[in-house]
């Protein structure tokens, strides 16, 4: 059973930043940091799995090819699902994000207390690159 269908939605493939980058007046290099080439690579990933593996091994000599070839489709089938068909590689919603906050509220990681979705989440970089993000599940 994987984590999502566990309860834990961890969100992967985030970009993090600080809230005096984001929100006081650097929103731009937030902007800037454009997820689109990630989604074409992952896009490629998917239509080219053993290549990838193999790319990956060159680049990563320590990694075992035939783990890796048995662990790509996995990981493909968790980067492109019928969300993804829908709304592009990368997407995300308010609601998941609060079902992850209040995830990690009940396990009392917030030494604080838990964030308002709203002060720590953005989709307006998704937002700004749907038309471009590939459309498959």
């Amino acid at each position: 059973m994987s984590l999502w269908d566990a309860g834990i939605q961890s969100l992967c493939q985030t970009r993090s930043t600080t809230r005096t980058l984001c929100l006081n007046g650097h929103g731009d290099k937030v902007q800037g940091h454009d997820p689109r080439p990630f989604s074409r690579g992952w896009g490629w990933v998917r239509e080219n799995q053993e290549e990838a593996v193999n790319y990956l091994v060159e680049r990563l000599p320590n990694l075992d090819r035939e783990s890796e070839l048995k662990a790509v489709p996995l990981v493909v089938g968790y980067s492109f699902n019928e969300k993804t068909a829908e709304n592009g590689w990368g997407t995300m919603t308010r609601e998941n994000w609060q079902a992850q906050i209040e995830t990690y509220e009940n396990l009392e990681q917030f030494a604080n207390g838990a964030p308002a979705v709203d002060d720590v989440m953005t989709l307006s970089v998704l937002e700004s690159t749907a038309d471009s993000r590939p459309k498959v599940g």
